[in-house]
């Protein structure tokens, strides 16, 4: 049945499991236990189903990828001869890679759990393989770290985020869906045939959804960053000119929180991939141009129960809150009450904080309102909006800080405040101190200061 392809390897040893040891461990009484064993034949020949049809398809390296701390998504290339062992096993990687700076490969930080001492396996998660359309030749995995003993690592990024999913699900039988909205830039390559500067400048100097920017050369790039992403399985909603000149935005459909998360990062290695084929170059730098609208990570929130999403689940109208169900509102109200430390995760660099500014859009007040641009919170018809968020936050480890804010909200049952509706910078400083909407840290050192300060997000977290 197998060589006919009426069955797989993996369920053909199923078969025979049941028909040989299960009926006869049952009827005879016999107590085996010996499921661990099946298990691993099983993960050997899925490996080399694997294996089988990458083969098919013309891959020849596996990208074995993780997203560390400094949000550098690294890579190791395992050739597909060897593949078939890497399901189980992982590959082995240092964990004082999980201490690298952005800026050079020195370890900055040494604890019982980083060090130069100690071997990690990164675990491939199978339901992210793709083949990379922009390299037919590469499939890429995305891996998750675990200690010689089998445990999650505590440092992990996408570990943490998932610890973080189960105990919103153990704990309020909630489960979370996202969507994001992801900005960038097209500059020129200065290192052109013919340059004569050395500096990158957008590719043009258009408007907010102006036609002239899908000028035939920019429509065919964005063509295929479209085509790419969905052939790895990313929905993509809409895709329109930005603010800025070359700017531009994506957005992608919401799914579930782990799946959108490994999403939004095959998102960004494309759109940094497929602009090079054309001699461009592509950036998420939060503020390019001080002169000019910045790259933002927008993401969209809903929570749900049981396959339903209970974002208005017993609204009251009467209330300023209006559609919004206590339960989102407790969420929502966590993650606006620790915002000023959880900065420290969704716009961690100097140059963040350029775009965090009044008038920008970004979201510079610590409030929440309905459809207002100018909050960092935005309740909407089904979701609600975090803006405060840009491309050089790592988002395993921001959405997690988020989970754990909204989960301290849920425990200690927080409620928001009334919504502001208007822009907090048109209001007066007596009027904004009634409302209690304070200005947000102002830079990143001020940040990771409220973070320091935050002992209930901090035991929340974890302090690892």
């Amino acid at each position: 049945m197998v060589h006919q392809n009426d069955i797989t390897e993996t369920q053909a040893i199923d078969i025979a499991h049941d028909i040989l040891f299960a009926n006869a461990n049952r009827i005879y009484k016999l107590g085996w236990t010996n499921g661990a064993d099946v298990e691993e034949v099983k993960n050997g020949v899925q490996g080399l189903e694997v294996v089988r049809e990458l083969e098919k398809k013309g891959v020849k390296f596996v990208r074995v990828t993780w997203t560390d701390c400094a949000n550098i998504t690294r890579t190791k290339l395992v050739p597909l001869k060897h593949f078939s062992s890497v399901p189980k096993k992982g590959v082995s990687v240092s964990s004082a890679v999980l201490s690298l700076p952005y800026f050079a490969d020195h370890v900055l930080v040494s604890i019982d759990t980083v060090t130069v001492a100690r071997d990690l396996q990164l675990v491939p998660d199978m339901t992210t393989l793709v083949q990379l359309p922009y390299h037919p030749k590469h499939a890429a995995v995305m891996g998750e770290f675990f200690g010689e003993d089998g445990e999650a690592h505590p440092v992990c990024p996408k570990g943490f985020l998932r610890k973080m999913l189960k105990e919103l699900k153990d704990t309020h039988n909630l489960t979370l869906k996202l969507g994001f909205e992801l900005e960038f830039q097209l500059l020129e390559n200065p290192a052109s045939p013919g340059s004569s500067s050395c500096a990158t400048k957008p590719v043009d100097s258009t408007h907010y959804c102006d036609w002239s920017a899908l000028r035939p050369r920019i429509a065919k790039v964005l063509d295929e960053i479209v085509d790419a992403l969905e052939a790895q399985g990313v929905d993509v909603e809409f895709v329109h000119p930005e603010s800025a000149g070359g700017q531009f935005e994506v957005v992608l459909r919401f799914c579930d929180a782990m799946e959108a998360v490994d999403k939004v990062v095959i998102a960004k290695q494309t759109i940094y991939n497929i602009p090079t084929l054309h001699d461009l170059k592509a950036t998420f730098l939060p503020k390019p141009d001080m002169s000019e609208a910045g790259n933002s990570l927008h993401a969209h929130l809903s929570l749900w129960r049981d396959g339903q999403s209970i974002y208005t689940l017993d609204s009251s109208p009467t209330l300023p809150t209006g559609p919004i169900g206590p339960i989102t509102r407790h969420f929502m109200a966590g993650i606006l009450h620790h915002l000023p430390a959880l900065l420290s995760f969704t716009v961690p660099s100097v140059n963040s904080f350029k775009r965090l500014q009044p008038g920008c859009w970004a979201g510079a007040y610590q409030c929440w309102g309905f459809a207002n641009k100018e909050a960092p919170l935005r309740a909407q018809k089904d979701n609600f909006e975090y803006k405060a968020m840009d491309g050089l936050a790592n988002p395993y480890l921001a959405l997690g800080a988020l989970i754990a804010a909204g989960l301290n909200g849920l425990d200690s049952q927080m409620d928001l405040p009334d919504p502001v509706n208007v822009d907090p910078e048109r209001l007066d400083a007596k009027t904004r101190t009634r409302l209690n909407i304070e200005r947000l840290p102002e830079d990143f050192q001020t940040a990771l200061y409220h973070l320091e300060d935050d002992e209930e997000l901090q035991a929340r977290i974890g302090k690892e």
